[in-house]
């Protein structure tokens, strides 16, 4: 929070370029730590391109040169690592000295390369970097279902690439593209349900950015960028987008060892209990488009001056899927604890709400425009 703004009032920058999250005004790409040259903020002073009712953030990434350069790391976190104490399944529970529990699953991995130099020395040069990190995390077996439950594992990729072209010595083209795919398997993490009901989250995108600089003479030169970016976050039951941990151990009906896309969700509100399925399916996706050309002028012609002149341009545009799996979900009550409490049709019992939706979607487009002048 700068300036007073508040968290959405920040704007998001790569190289100069606008990424700013066009749905939620936050931050939209994760990027390799490595890849990173120097990260700017700007808090006040701010020029007339910025238009920013908080902070300016802007990432300069790193580039290449006429020096080949490589460095490469690996991080290790097994599970034999972590502490194998016994504590309970929330934070206040601490630890608990007479349980005697398979100490749940707690590793982390990573690693990444990063590789620069020259294509042709003086004129044309590459910077790229990915990196990779697996981590898996699990919360301690608790009530009300007292079963090991499955782990939250995530896979995060993280790639870059710039390529920058001195064509003439007045005439300078950057290209560089970012991507940030990842994958979340069992992200409820709650001793209240089985695998069978965990859910699942895809996320990451892509952006891309040309530039071209143009030094006319030591008094004008010119600047156009072109950007483009694409995200997109689908979550929804564990089943649907990958396969289910079974944890099942016996203790509950075979309902629960296969998952059925088309099983509707039941939650007993008798004891938080959730049974059968995942969450409420959701597939966003988010376009940006971006030109912005600008001018710079120096002189002397009553004082000395420094100006700016250009123009930004945005297009957005966002969609967003919703469906219910099995088009229906219960609320069940009065049934008693626990799956022999779900709702019975033919007897009633443990009946209390069935709630029916047919699959929907939003479109959303916008169009920013805007025109600046400074002059120092």
């Amino acid at each position: 929070q700068i300036k007073g703004g508040n968290l959405t009032m920040n704007v998001y920058l790569a190289v100069a370029l606008d990424i700013t999250d066009p749905v939620t005004n936050t931050f939209s790409a994760n990027i390799n730590f490595d890849s990173v040259a120097s990260e700017q903020i700007l808090t006040g002073g701010f020029e007339a391109q910025y238009n920013s009712l908080g902070g300016i953030i802007n990432l300069i990434t790193v580039a290449g040169s006429d020096k080949l350069s490589i460095d490469s790391s690996f991080y290790i976190n097994n599970q034999k690592f972590s502490s194998a104490n016994q504590y309970g399944p929330n934070l206040y529970d601490s630890v608990r000295p007479f349980g005697h529990f398979i100490s749940p699953t707690n590793q982390s991995y990573g690693a990444n390369l990063n590789i620069g130099g020259p294509i042709l020395k003086h004129r044309l040069w590459f910077n790229a970097s990915f990196e990779y990190d697996y981590n898996q995390s699990s919360i301690p077996i608790g009530p009300p279902l007292n079963v090991q439950h499955p782990p939250l594992t995530s896979n995060r990729y993280l790639a870059r690439v710039k390529l920058t072209w001195a064509a003439t010595p007045k005439n300078l083209i950057t290209l560089s593209a970012s991507a940030d795919p990842a994958t979340f398997d069992n992200v409820v993490q709650n001793n209240s349900l089985l695998g069978i009901a965990e859910d699942h989250q895809n996320q990451g995108g892509v952006f891309a950015i040309a530039q071209w600089d143009y030094l006319k003479s030591s008094t004008l030169n010119s600047n156009v960028q072109l950007g483009f970016q694409y995200n997109h976050i689908d979550f929804g039951p564990q089943g649907r987008f990958g396969s289910i941990s079974n944890n099942n151990d016996g203790m509950f009906s075979s309902m629960n060892n296969t998952y059925d896309p088309n099983q509707p969700q039941h939650v007993n509100y008798d004891d938080g209990t959730t049974w059968y399925q995942g969450d409420i399916v959701q597939l966003d996706r988010r376009y940006t488009v971006q030109l912005d050309p600008s001018v710079s002028l120096r002189g002397n012609w009553l004082g000395h001056h420094d100006a700016k002149i250009g123009i930004q341009s945005r297009l957005i545009y966002h969609t967003n899927y919703v469906e219910v799996p099995g088009g229906e979900y219960y609320s069940d009550a009065g049934g008693g604890p626990g799956e022999a409490g779900l709702c019975n049709e033919a007897t009633g019992n443990g009946c209390y709400q069935r709630t029916t939706l047919a699959p929907f979607s939003t479109h959303q487009l916008g169009l920013g425009a805007g025109l600046y002048l400074q002059d120092r």
